[in-house]
């Protein structure tokens, strides 16, 4: 069966190439609905818990994609006329840049007093006003007396203030976010300019929020694209050439890669896969397992190859390699396919896009391989031999010689690895997704000293009826819980609709400290609210705080980059808090970006430990049917599983700390190690049924037949991978040196503990015939 689709394979191997460029131009096409997400939210699908009470945060009370511009004199001196009229001006030009919704600052801080009976409600810093010395000395009392400052516009320590800025734009509309984040780096910018030509004081700006963030994780992955994939070429083009002694073999392995890629994007974007940062690793993924598998095929073409007739020995390798190709491309693609049931949007847009490069991949190893192999000139390795062939021999005889040293070895290192892999820990900030050095990396940390940056959580009270929030037990409860969350050592802000209260209850009570305090009768907290509203000015509403018909509104509690454990440990203590504190009416559900981001983390993990299970379960199944050997495939499991057991003592060894990418990582890995197991195991099997050779000149023709062809996949497999540290991405890094230290550790394990299993449980015994169409 296997010779005839061969036979037919080469016999119409040119319309089989011209069909697959006709698929590939076709799947080419796709890309022009290709869609790319940068944002965090690419991160969480529809239906995930904390994704949806997030939502009803979001859907209440705006959609907020924000920057923050902190601004600190070099002199350390806020409250100055100079720089406090500067700060007016720059928070009134702020309005003018492009998808501006609202703008805040203690410039615009809305300062209310009682003036002959009326209520005022004016911007703290008036732009049309010359400020004095003791005007700038008022604003300073009036600044660090208000609670709901402090940490929020301006830093504990009074020597740095804070621009809050929301943008309306489409977050998945990356021109426009790219045109808004230019633009006002070009504001900060222009501002840090003037200010210092104008007074010859020097002042320090940093610029953060989500929409800087979606920004510059656009700018990372053009850089890797442009970067990163170039380069992957460059290196393999090298190694390939250098190692298998082939300019021709080189190039249609290559080819086929890039075809494979390209079309797997295009296909993708044509079955509606939005891509994130982390699934446009799929390029580098499919690129490498495409030139791994091609090895295969080429390197034993070589070997039968004499000189003198291509067609025999491209035959002869076409009919050895197709089940072995065909066995390693469906475990692979079950490998990738098992990244569905992953919690992450992106890595299962990374498992179905590698699986569709898989696909394509194998397709092209039997269309276009053949064409060309026959089509371009090949130096004959049969004469020749690989650089590597010789070594193969020697490391056959080294394993056969100490395989029970090695046995020993291995199970003690593997002990070891094991033990040093269950200590590595779950911790994953959002806030650290790009790598240092980088600007937004060193500004995010800064604001985070003084203000909290990326990390904050939201509640929504509910008031139980519309007009409920003026009720006086609802706002005790808000105020009594304000005033224990601000007692909190993590919490750098609090912001409620409470405080405003408190404020116009002691403004319109004569300003009597006393009446600090949230009004004691709901139709007066209703009058309050609403002569303060209609005073406010267009932009500052409180939209933002109260739901429409005002029955909730909302606690926003802002704070520094926290790990995953301490994100666990503050919401509990805000619910267990609330459970002790409040009745049940009032209680509220902790959400944001922070409470989402620290149950996915762990939520990945569990998620991704069943995917591999499962994967391996059905990898080990396909290789029992295919080897028809129920104790190839039990033996297949070994240097499977333990591969990942030994990347995860590394990273122990390396970081300690496990992140989102890096629970994938398992999955990923799994399809793909098992293919140079596949192919030992196949040769192996082919000399003890076929060939009828003994255990140990089964191993030694195992090693000579697809030895050399294992270490160079590997070798590409691991530079393919490796290449990832040079980005940007924190997660790109860390998946880069996982992955390599698991491929290589599957390497040594399938040259060193996978020949000895064999040699202990099939003895050195003569096998016994068995049909030759078993190979």
């Amino acid at each position: 069966m296997t010779n005839r689709l061969v036979q037919l394979t080469i016999q119409y191997r040119w319309l089989l190439f011209v069909l697959s460029l006709v698929v590939t131009g076709l799947a080419v096409t796709g890309l022009s609905m290709f869609k790319f997400d940068a944002s965090v939210r690419s991160y969480f699908s529809p239906g995930y818990q904390y994704y949806e009470d997030f939502n009803h945060i979001e859907d209440t009370y705006g959609r907020e994609s924000t920057a923050l511009i902190m601004i600190s004199p070099e002199n350390g001196e806020v409250f100055t006329p100079g720089f406090l009229q500067a700060l007016a001006t720059l928070t009134d030009s702020a309005w003018t840049l492009t998808e501006v919704g609202r703008v805040d600052s203690i410039a615009n801080y809305q300062h209310t007093f009682v003036e002959d009976d009326d209520l005022m409600v004016e911007d703290l810093i008036p732009l049309d006003e010359t400020i004095t010395a003791e005007h700038a000395a008022a604003i300073s009392q009036i600044v660090v007396n208000e609670p709901t400052l402090i940490n929020k516009l301006i830093s504990a320590d009074g020597k740095h203030v804070a621009v809050a800025i929301n943008f309306t734009v489409d977050e998945n509309d990356n021109t426009q976010s790219q045109s808004v984040v230019e633009a006002l780096y070009q504001f900060a910018d222009d501002f840090e300019q003037g200010y210092e030509t104008e007074t010859g004081q020097a002042l320090d700006i940093a610029v953060t929020g989500n929409v800087v963030s979606i920004y510059h994780n656009i700018q990372i992955a053009k850089y890797d694209f442009g970067v990163m994939v170039p380069l992957m070429f460059l290196l393999m083009f090298v190694m390939l050439g250098l190692i298998m002694r082939t300019v021709a073999g080189t190039f249609i392995a290559l080819l086929i890669a890039v075809m494979s890629a390209v079309g797997a994007f295009g296909l993708g974007s044509y079955f509606g896969i939005t891509f994130a940062m982390m699934s446009f690793n799929g390029i580098i993924i499919i690129i490498t397992v495409t030139v791994a598998h091609c090895i295969h095929i080429l390197k034993h073409y070589m070997q039968e190859y004499d000189g003198t007739n291509k067609l025999e020995a491209l035959t002869n390798s076409l009919v050895i390699n197709a089940l072995p190709v065909s066995l390693t491309s469906l475990t692979t693609l079950l490998g990738f396919l098992s990244l569905n049931f992953s919690k992450l949007p992106p890595v299962t847009s990374l498992g179905n896009v590698s699986a569709i490069g898989v696909v394509l991949c194998w397709m092209f190893s039997f269309t276009i391989l053949p064409a060309l192999a026959l089509l371009l000139p090949f130096r004959p390795q049969k004469i020749h031999g690989s650089v590597l062939d010789p070594i193969m021999g020697k490391v056959a005889d080294g394993v056969i010689a100490n395989k029970g040293k090695i046995l020993l070895g291995s199970g003690l290192l593997s002990i070891v690895m094991l033990a040093l892999a269950s200590q590595n820990i779950i911790n994953d900030r959002f806030s650290e997704l790009i790598r240092k050095p980088h600007v937004f990396r060193a500004d995010n940390e800064k604001v985070d000293r003084h203000f909290g940056a990326l990390y904050d959580i939201n509640l929504s009270m509910n008031g139980g009826e519309s007009g409920g929030i003026t009720d006086p037990a609802y706002l005790a409860s808000m105020d009594k819980y304000a005033t224990w969350l601000r007692a909190q050592p993590e919490v750098k802000s609090v912001t409620t609709i409470a405080d405003t209260l408190k404020r116009l209850n002691q403004n319109l009570n004569g300003d009597d400290v006393a009446f600090y305090k949230v009004p004691e009768e709901r139709e007066l907290a209703a009058q309050y609210l609403l002569m303060y509203e209609m005073s406010l000015p267009f932009g500052l509403d409180l939209n933002n705080q109260i739901e429409l018909n005002k029955e909730e509104s909302r606690i926003r509690v802002t704070f520094a980059s926290m790990d995953t454990t301490a994100v666990f440990d503050i919401v509990g203590r805000m619910l267990k808090w609330q459970e002790n504190n409040l009745p049940a009416a009032h209680q509220a559900t902790p959400a944001s970006v922070a409470v989402m981001w620290a149950h996915l983390s762990y939520d990945s993990l569990l998620s991704s430990i069943a995917s591999s299970i499962m994967a391996l379960l059905l990898i080990s199944a396909i290789m029992v049917v295919a080897l028809k050997s129920f104790k190839y495939g039990v033996i297949s499991l070994v240097p499977n599983v333990f591969p990942a057991a030994f990347g995860f003592g590394v990273w122990y060894l390396i970081s300690g700390e496990i992140n989102m990418g890096l629970t994938a990582v398992m999955i990923i890995t799994i399809g793909i190690v098992v293919d140079d197991t596949v192919h030992f195991l196949s040769k192996y099997k082919h000399a003890r049924e076929t060939l009828q050779q003994s255990t140990e000149d089964a191993v030694r023709y195992a090693f000579k037949t697809v030895g050399a062809a294992i270490v160079i996949t590997t070798m590409v497999l691991v530079t393919g991978f490796s290449l990832l540290t040079i980005s940007q991405a924190e997660s790109n890094v860390n998946l880069g040196i996982m992955t390599a230290a698991i491929l290589t550790s599957a390497l040594i394990l399938d040259f060193l503990l996978l020949p000895v299993l064999l040699l202990f449980l099939d003895g050195n015994k003569q096998p016994v015939l068995e049909p030759a169409a078993a190979h």
